[in-house]
């Protein structure tokens, strides 16, 4: 007995370390992606890749008395009781535990064969897999259990052939038919599935199941139209929305949703995002309400387009959804909309947004703030508008939120890394480290916007990890000090150039740009010939290094300016 107030004080003392996880932790995959439909604001998960991040309930603790599982069971709950009955150790049978059951065995052979098929194999070889399988084991609820392995195992071909023999097969006097509806939606959600990985095929293949459905009896139902549409073309995606809204799942106002919800992203992944919006204003002229989801879609369409003041429009639309409990707007249609009106030239508006979703957040008594993205999305917006004393304290706000005290304070530590850096024990190497470094690197723009360009450079170099781009707004700092204020900077340039290798090519080409150009900002000729003969000598150096190479020649080595100047005009 010991051990469980043991084992409950040691959670009750970790809880804070555990919530402070939590938070740090918060899925950030991209904080540069677009966010389509990867997130879902009802269960608060993220795609990231393959991975699914979300918050689950931790497993059974093993090992735990047998008084602490006992009682519930039944009995009284007495020491060694076991949960048995009466708190005597009764045998359990065995029939219910250790030992599978006959169709899970049988799903398991099935799906042990159809792997070793290759995917779109013929519906001969798949029968001859299933009779070596003893597939009338399987009931139409194992067949389901198939069909949506076979969907997460990307063999969405295997899945269709698989159907075809279900529907060849002969069946019982009562028995339902197979596929039922069940099946095929899962057929149509892999379809789905291979669309959005840009399988060309997908479309005409989901078009078929849902013709199929048609043919054999089987009523489609929303979701069924839902997955048909994602897949489809857009053109093919309208005729279906068309029939759709012609049928009286229309009037559905749980299931319309999704299906316009696919037209719209089935529109965006064709970068037609007016087509998008269309999509919104008919569902509203047909009466029916557009969901998060939609509103979500909508606001990525303004995004794509630029338009900031129907993202405006549309997430105001989403507060009336929460007007009794705002705080409770997802974050994911807040920084959508931020990045919008921030592309949209309306950064103004960014901020008002933001600050606005963080009074909601307070007011609700929430602990935790804005999400990774909204900060993300200000701080692009303080580097649009010039806002570096405002980015700062983003930035400040950020860190002291997620890290606590640990990051607060002029004198305090950076964090980031060392034996003594609280990010070490929770996301090491993770995703908070990588939402820190883009957000001090928009930092670092905004100071460099706001002509703050000691404050950018100190801020780079002070910074753990930093990212290409924050490289690049420090070495454009340096120009800046040198042509604005004739500071000689090139030293400084240089030594940040020399203690940031970039992470890939595109980073690399632009810090050594933005290094040549700080140099000739600096007029620091010859240190800057002396950088680009070291890019030449590793094969890095393209036309604009070339061009102010030449420009460098022609004020120190009139020898090298001839042959300078026609490999740039020849580059």
């Amino acid at each position: 007995m010991a051990s469980v107030p043991v084992l409950v004080s040691t959670l009750t003392w970790c809880t804070p370390f555990v919530r402070r996880a939590t938070v740090v932790s918060s899925p950030v995959c991209d904080l540069r992606s677009s966010r389509s439909g990867d997130y879902s604001q009802n269960t608060g998960r993220w795609s990231c890749g393959d991975r699914m991040l979300d918050r689950r309930p931790a497993p059974p603790i093993e090992g735990a008395t047998n008084a602490a599982r006992g009682g519930d069971d039944g009995g009284d709950g007495r020491r060694g009781g076991g949960g048995s009955k009466g708190g005597r150790s009764v045998k359990r049978s065995s029939a219910g535990r250790g030992r599978a059951k006959p169709g899970r065995a049988a799903v398991g052979r099935v799906l042990h064969k159809l792997r070793s098929l290759p995917d779109g194999a013929s519906s001969s070889e798949i029968g001859l897999a299933l009779g070596a399988a003893r597939p009338s084991q399987l009931s139409a609820r194992d067949y389901t259990t198939v069909l949506t392995t076979l969907r997460s195992e990307r063999k969405w071909r295997t899945a269709l052939q698989l159907s075809e023999v279900l529907a060849a097969q002969p069946r019982e006097e009562g028995a339902p038919a197979l596929p039922n509806r069940l099946h095929y939606n899962a057929l149509l959600a892999a379809c789905a599935d291979a669309a959005r990985r840009r399988d060309a095929s997908a479309g005409d293949a989901a078009l078929g199941v849902l013709r199929k459905m048609e043919e054999r009896g089987v009523a489609p139902d929303s979701r069924s139209f839902s997955a048909a549409v994602a897949a489809a073309e857009p053109a093919g995606a309208e005729g279906l929305l068309a029939e759709f809204e012609s049928s009286a799942l229309a009037s559905d106002p749980d299931g319309a949703p999704f299906v316009y919800c696919a037209a719209m992203r089935a529109s965006l992944r064709a970068g037609e995002w007016e087509a998008a919006l269309s999509l919104v204003d008919r569902m509203r002229a047909r009466g029916v309400d557009p969901d998060s989801h939609c509103l979500g879609a909508a606001l990525e369409a303004c995004r794509a387009g630029r338009d900031g003041e129907r993202a405006e429009a549309e997430l105001a639309a989403a507060r009336t959804m929460h007007a009794d409990a705002p705080h409770r707007l997802s974050g994911v249609l807040v920084s959508t909309a931020m990045g919008a009106c921030v592309r949209g030239g309306r950064w103004e508006s960014a901020l008002a947004i933001f600050d606005a979703h963080a009074a909601d957040l307070a007011a609700g008594s929430q602990d935790a703030g804005p999400d990774p993205f909204c900060y993300a999305a200000a701080l692009a917006a303080c580097r649009r508008g010039g806002q570096a004393a405002r980015a700062v304290g983003l930035l400040a706000r950020f860190e002291e939120e997620t890290l606590g005290g640990e990051a607060g304070g002029e004198g305090a530590q950076r964090p980031g890394g060392g034996e003594g850096d609280p990010l070490r024990a929770t996301v090491e190497g993770g995703q908070l480290r990588a939402t820190l470094a883009h957000l001090r690197e928009q930092t670092v723009g905004a100071c460099l916007a706001a002509g703050w360009f000691d404050e950018a450079v100190e801020r780079h170099r002070g910074a753990r990890s930093p990212s290409d781009r924050s490289l690049v707004f420090a070495l454009r700092a340096c120009g800046q000090l040198g042509l604005l204020r004739g500071a000689d900077a090139s030293s400084t340039a240089l030594q940040l150039h020399a203690a940031q290798p970039a992470a890939d090519l595109a980073g690399q080409i632009e810090a050594d740009e933005a290094l040549l150009s700080a140099l000739a900002s600096c007029g620091a000729w010859p240190a800057l010939l002396a950088a680009y003969d070291d890019l030449a000598a590793e094969s890095k150096a393209r036309r604009p290094c070339l061009n102010l190479a030449a420009q460098a020649a022609r004020a120190t080595d009139s020898d090298r300016a001839p042959e300078l100047a026609a490999l740039a005009a020849a580059a």
